[in-house]
C-alpha cells in the first residue's frame, strides 16, 4: 500500500483560505497539517515610544518594513509553538513567506524533506521576500517580470477543484459578479461597464470599503459597499450562481488573478483588464473579454453569444490538483509555464521553450490567428 504523503502548508489566515485549502487537500486524500498566519491581526502598539520609533525609522531611515517587523514578532511566538510541537512532512509549502520569520522557515525546513515557496503577488510589493528565498528549494511566482530575480520559478493561479465536485453549477441567465477592494480607477472602470450593460443583467457588484466617504459617494449607484470581505468560499458560491466574472487587474503586478481560473474551472464568462491573458493557451475572445472602453453594441454582442466549452484538458491543467503535483514533481501533471509578451513560454527553468503549434479559432469561423513559436533559448538574457 502507498503511504500517503504528509504535507505541511503555512498559508495566510485570510479570507477562508486555511479551510478552503483542507477541504481540498481532504478531498485528494492527503494529509495535511495547516499553519495559518494571522495577517488580519489588529496590530497595537506598546506605547507612544513604540510609534515614534517606527515614524522614524521609516520618515528618515527609509524602512518601510519596521511596522511590518514588530507584527511578526506579534505573531512569530504561536508560529514557532506550533511548527515546535509539529511532527516530519514529506513536502512544506509556504504561501506569502514574506509574512513568516527566518526563526519560523528554519524550524520549518528542519521538518521537512522539501521546502517549496509561492507568492501569489508581486514580490516588489513585500519586499521581505527577497531574504526568504534561499530557504526554499524551489520557489514559484505568477508574474514573468519577477524571474529576474534568482532562484525563482513560474506557475500559475489555479481554481479549487474539490469546489467544482462538490457544488452545482447554475449558469443564472446574464448576471455578472466582482467583488474587490476601493481603488479610484476601479471604480471609473466599474462606472463604464456598468452604464453599457442591458438593464436585464443582475448586477452583483461589491466594493470593500469602511471610509465614510467612499459609502456615500456609491450610496445612489447598483454597487454595493461592505466595510469587509467575504470568505473565499462564500465568493466561489457567487461565482458558481453568475454567468460572467469581472476581473479589474491590479497594475502591481501583471499575473493572472484567481478570478481568471475560476472562470475557467467553472465554465464562466470573464471581462477583464489584464491584456496578458491573451497570451495563454485557455484564451478564447468568445469566452474572454479584454476591457478597453469597447462599446455597447461590442459587449451585448460578448455577453449573448454562448460560452464555448474548453477542452477538459486545459481545465485540468489549471485546476489546484494539477498544480499541486506539479509544484511536487509527482504523479502525471501538466506544465503549469508563463507566456511571455513576445509569445514565447517560459518553463520551470526559466527557458523559453517553442509552445505546441497552436492556431486558435471559434466556432463562429474567425480567420486562424497562430501566437506562438519562437527559437530555444535562455531566459531573461
Amino acid at each position: 500500500m502507498k503511504t500517503r504523503k504528509k504535507i505541511l502548508l503555512a498559508v495566510p489566515n485570510h479570507v477562508g483560505f486555511p479551510e478552503i485549502f483542507r477541504k481540498n487537500f481532504e478531498y485528494l486524500d492527503i494529509e495535511v497539517k495547516i499553519i495559518p498566519h494571522q495577517l488580519n491581526d489588529k496590530f497595537r502598539y506598546k506605547n507612544f515610544l513604540q510609534r515614534a520609533h517606527n515614524f522614524f525609522r521609516k520618515t528618515f531611515l527609509r524602512d518601510k518594513n519596521f511596522k511590518k517587523k514588530l507584527i511578526l514578532k506579534k505573531n512569530e511566538q504561536d508560529l514557532i509553538k506550533e511548527i515546535n510541537e509539529a511532527a516530519g512532512f514529506d513536502y512544506g509549502i509556504f504561501i506569502r513567506l514574506d509574512l513568516f520569520s527566518t526563526e519560523f522557515l528554519n524550524i520549518a525546513k528542519s521538518k521537512c524533506k522539501k521546502c517549496i515557496g509561492y507568492q501569489w503577488d508581486g514580490l516588489s510589493r513585500y519586499p521581505m521576500i527577497y531574504d526568504r528565498i534561499n530557504f526554499m528549494d524551489k520557489f514559484y511566482v505568477f508574474d514573468t517580470s519577477d524571474l529576474k530575480e534568482a532562484k525563482t520559478l513560474p506557475i500559475t493561479n489555479f481554481y479549487f477543484d474539490y469546489y467544482m465536485e462538490t457544488s452545482v453549477k447554475n449558469n443564472k441567465a446574464k448576471k455578472i459578479y466582482y467583488l474587490g477592494s476601493y481603488e479610484h480607477d476601479r471604480i471609473q472602470i466599474l462606472d463604464d461597464i456598468l452604464q453599457k450593460l442591458n438593464k436585464d443583467i443582475e448586477k452583483d457588484i461589491t466594493i470593500i470599503s469602511n471610509k465614510e466617504k467612499i459609502i456615500k459617494s456609491l450610496n445612489h449607484t447598483v454597487i454595493k459597499v461592505r466595510p469587509e470581505t467575504t470568505t473565499f468560499e462564500d465568493n466561489l458560491k457567487n461565482v458558481m450562481s453568475s454567468s460572467i466574472i469581472l476581473d479589474i487587474h491590479n497594475n502591481i503586478h501583471s499575473g493572472l488573478s484567481f478570478r481568471i481560473f475560476e472562470g475557467i474551472g467553472y465554465d464562466k464568462k470573464i471581462i477583464t483588464t489584464n491584456t496578458e491573458v491573451k497570451y495563454y493557451d485557455f484564451y478564447n475572445p468568445s469566452n474572454i473579454l479584454i476591457w478597453e472602453g469597447q462599446s455597447k453594441e461590442q459587449l451585448d454582442e460578448f455577453i449573448n453569444y454562448p460560452y464555448e466549452t474548453l477542452n477538459e484538458t486545459i481545465k485540468s491543467k489549471y485546476s489546484f490538483t494539477n498544480w499541486l503535483q506539479y509544484i511536487l514533481g509527482e504523479g502525471e501533471y501538466i506544465p503549469l509555464i508563463l507566456p511571455h509578451k513576445d509569445n514565447c513560454y517560459l518553463d520551470d527553468k526559466n527557458q523559453k521553450v517553442q509552445s505546441f503549434d497552436w492556431t486558435f479559432q471559434t466556432q463562429r469561423g474567425r480567420d486562424s490567428n497562430p501566437r506562438y513559436g519562437c527559437p530555444y533559448t535562455t531566459f531573461p538574457g
